[in-house]
């Protein structure tokens, strides 16, 4: 006779039971939330094209990494590693002027118009920082589309009642760069890593 499992911690109960050469692991989805945090945490990587093809990687200044196809070391008894044979490459992981301007997009104006109307925003509220669409501008106040929250910046449009309310621009931390819509492989709308630790410093 079959039995309901209702949960992943259930499904790996039930099979932890059986006799199984298999490890199985459950992590909780809060566990999971955590490290997604810390990982929004670590600055944006670029993509290298090629690289199971690449056998010599080499650093000699923060941010920057040489690299080729093919190790090479016939400068290293002179204390030369990166002598430009067989296409050595460079690749940028990180400007840091890029740094800086993501750091900047987080502003806010002395006073809020209607040439606002549209732009997002991050609101407080009972404690707690939402971020959402200016909809409206009036007399130093702001009606703003709201997300709800879910964990660890995760957020939601909620439905089928939007959260549309007004709030005093003493309530406004910031102007934001627009959120992405989720998407099938994403439910949730999550604010780029300056603007949530800026966020997280508030609370």
């Amino acid at each position: 006779m079959g039995i309901d499992i209702p949960s992943a911690e259930m499904l790996y109960l039930k099979l932890k039971e059986r006799d199984s050469a298999v490890q199985l692991f459950f992590t909780r989805e809060d566990s999971v939330e955590t490290k997604a945090h810390e990982m929004l945490q670590l600055p944006p990587l670029t993509a290298i094209k090629g690289t199971m093809r690449v056998h010599q990687v080499l650093s000699k200044q923060k941010g920057k990494i040489l690299y080729r196809d093919v190790s090479c070391f016939c400068r290293r008894q002179q204390g030369v590693i990166d002598y430009p044979c067989y296409e050595l490459k460079e690749a940028v992981l990180q400007e840091e002027e890029a740094q800086g301007k993501e750091m900047t997009r987080a502003s806010r104006p002395e006073v809020f118009g209607a040439d606002h109307v549209g732009r997002w925003v991050v609101v407080e509220y009972d404690h707690d920082f939402y971020p959402g669409v200016i909809t409206r501008v009036e007399d130093g106040n702001l009606e703003v589309d709201c997300l709800h929250k879910k964990g660890i910046n995760k957020f939601y449009w909620p439905s089928p009642r939007r959260d549309i309310s007004w709030y005093n621009e003493s309530q406004v931390l910031c102007l934001i760069e627009p959120t992405a819509e989720p998407t099938a492989h994403a439910r949730y709308l999550q604010l780029n890593a300056a603007t949530w630790k800026l966020i997280e410093e508030q609370m």
